[in-house]
């Protein structure tokens, strides 16, 4: 699920297969705050994107959609319904690897860099859900993750 913990594992390189490179071209999402997160109209910006890349940077090739966010984390699905529109989003993307940032979701979810649990809003589901999630002493994860653009230039 992209979270990280401290623990050495191996893996078998032979398991494995090279779907990014260091070097592919790739198009980062920008997710714009207070827009629906509606996933039809998610897949329809994904394939305008993609249409006008081809149209005016045709040069390059692009292999994946990149998103680093707090959006993404895997903790939501823990605290949010089966038919949240962020869960819709965050399973879009193959997950890559999170990073604990609490104070991401304190910014983006309740618009404020305080920490004090009892002072912040709970005017949503999903501001209930993440101070409930706060409040148990349990972590939130900004996470990044990419969605491959397959060969017939469809939307993922």
């Amino acid at each position: 699920n992209g979270v990280m913990i401290k623990k050495d594992v191996t893996l078998a390189k032979a398991d494995y297969d090279l779907v990014l490179d260091e070097n592919d071209d790739v198009l980062d999402v920008h997710i714009p705050a207070y827009e629906s997160l509606n996933i039809e109209k998610c897949k329809q910006s994904f394939e305008q994107a993609l249409e006008f890349y081809k149209t005016y940077f045709n040069d390059y090739n692009f292999k994946a959609f990149i998103c680093d966010s707090w959006l993404l984390t895997p903790q939501f699905k823990e605290i949010l319904g089966a038919d949240s529109n962020i869960l819709k989003f965050s399973s879009m993307f193959t997950h890559v690897s999170s990073v604990v940032r609490n104070s991401s979701f304190l910014f983006f979810v309740f618009s404020t860099s305080n920490p004090d649990l009892e002072k912040l809003p709970r005017k949503s589901s999903l501001q209930e859900a993440v101070y409930n999630h706060l409040k148990n002493n349990k972590d939130l994860c900004v996470t990044n993750g990419f969605i491959l653009i397959n060969k017939q230039e469809q939307c993922p």
